[in-house]
């Protein structure tokens, strides 16, 4: 409860600075931009947590992925955050669970916060195959960016999502 008051604190601080500058300026493209350089550094932020950390493992076997808007960086007040949360193949049972784990502490938190988040947890298969029968999230994948977690896992993903479009 304390963390989440300091969270919604500080996002209250820098949301109030951010539409200041947009008032002054009426610089559309830059308040998208910041609004997204804060929502990326708040859930970089979670993900950092020190109870995420407790396996070592754990820290290597997810990709957090901003897509659709949020992954094209232009994020505008009130928008949802689309944020897909990738896994390899194979976990041990302990490693999944605390994933699962991690993974509903950063959306509940993001809940708490006020924001509307879209989320799927999917692996690099189960990417691919979602994507033959699901234009949307196909669409929404074209637009991607790293956020958190294996930047292998994320490279990855963009190697098969790049052959796969091909």
């Amino acid at each position: 409860k304390e963390n989440l008051k300091l969270f919604r604190y500080a996002l209250e601080q820098r949301q109030s600075l951010i539409k200041k500058n947009f008032l002054k300026t009426s610089d559309g493209t830059l308040f998208a931009g910041l609004n997204t350089a804060l929502v990326d550094n708040l859930i970089n932020q979670l993900y950092r947590e020190d109870k995420f950390s407790s396996l070592k493992e754990s820290k290597s076997s997810i990709a957090l992925i901003a897509i659709g808007g949020y992954g094209r960086g232009e994020l505008a007040p009130n928008s949802d955050i689309d944020i897909l949360f990738l896994l390899p193949e194979k976990n041990n049972k302990l490693i999944k669970d605390r994933l699962e784990k991690q993974i509903e502490t950063i959306l509940y938190f993001l809940w708490d916060l006020g924001f509307t988040v879209g989320h799927s947890t999917r692996t690099l298969n189960e990417v691919i195959k979602d994507c033959k029968t699901d234009q949307a999230f196909l669409t929404s994948l074209l637009e991607n960016r790293f956020l958190a977690g294996s930047e292998t896992l994320f490279s990855n993903f963009k190697s098969l999502f790049e052959k796969y479009l091909n």
